[in-house]
């Protein structure tokens, strides 16, 4: 493996750090996956991977389903809602420092909050941010940047979650950079992947803002949502007692429903929940004028 960033080399004999080397090496198909999109930076790689992915959950999403039953012109409709949404969401950093263009912290030699886990993604060579409203923690609150789509989109990554959120959720001699790996996507592949992973989740967009918009990056929501994800519709506003218990039994059921089909998605097809979401941009990103 390369060396990462000098100011991170004192992560090299983690124990993380080495179990996951391990790990690597062992798994030809992971050692080459890992070696081509998170080591050499082969976006076409990851491009290519990414559409496998999307093929796949399409399939899924329409089943055996003829082009000429009701049911699939319904899926259909459903999914362009989905990626409307998906396309309506605002890319930003959150950031104290109002710049025209953000550099990593490989460039910039600027290194904050990085653990060993870090290290395996290099996240050292990329500029973090999230969507607005649904995206990870860290995309929530004061000093929203909005990053620019026309520069970002050739280089950008989406992650579904968080390389911390992944070490914490692997088991056993499972590899948290496989786990992470399956969940990183490029740009243009990673918007569709997530409108139909929504679609399949949700029934309404409306109801994936309510609960993507609520968890906020939570740490503890994304480490363990098949127990901790909690839905329920914002937008309702009781006028009574009666309907607020009313709402919150059905919000409930809701919440069981929505946790079945995310646990579905992931034993079908590896994918997590978008609860820690992050876009990644190589090297540079530049913000909205």
């Amino acid at each position: 493996m390369k060396e990462t960033f000098p100011a991170l080399s004192k992560f090299a004999e983690d124990d993380l750090v080495k179990g996951e080397q391990e790990k690597i090496a062992k798994n030809p198909d992971l050692r080459s996956l890992y070696s081509d999109i998170i080591e050499q930076n082969n976006f076409d790689r990851l491009r290519e991977k990414s559409e496998v992915q999307l093929h796949n959950l399409e399939i899924r999403y329409f089943g055996d389903l003829h082009p000429e039953d009701n049911e699939f012109a319904q899926k259909e409709e459903k999914i362009r809602e989905f990626t409307q949404f998906v396309e309506s969401l605002i890319p930003v950093r959150t950031d104290p420092n109002e710049y025209d263009e953000y550099i990593s912290p490989e460039r910039s030699g600027n290194i904050k909050s990085f653990g060993p886990q870090d290290t395996l993604v290099r996240s050292e060579q990329f500029v973090y941010g999230s969507f607005a409203k649904i995206g990870h923690l860290m995309s929530q609150g004061r000093h929203q940047r909005l990053l620019d789509i026309d520069d970002i989109a050739p280089r950008a990554q989406i992650v579904m979650q968080d390389i911390a959120n992944v070490v914490a959720r692997v088991e056993g001699d499972q590899s948290a950079v496989e786990k992470y790996l399956l969940n990183l996507f490029d740009w243009e592949n990673g918007k569709k992947i997530l409108a139909f992973y929504l679609a399949s989740v949700f029934d309404t967009t409306q109801q994936a803002m309510d609960a993507l918009s609520g968890t906020g990056g939570n740490p503890q929501i994304a480490q363990r949502w098949e127990n901790m994800f909690t839905y329920y519709n914002r937008s309702f506003k009781p006028k009574s007692t009666e309907e607020f218990l009313a709402q919150k039994s059905r919000d409930e059921e809701q919440t069981l429903i929505f946790r079945e089909r995310m646990q579905k998605m992931l034993e079908n097809t590896g994918i997590e929940p978008p609860l820690s979401i992050e876009i990644r941009v190589k090297d540079t990103a530049k913000t909205a004028k």
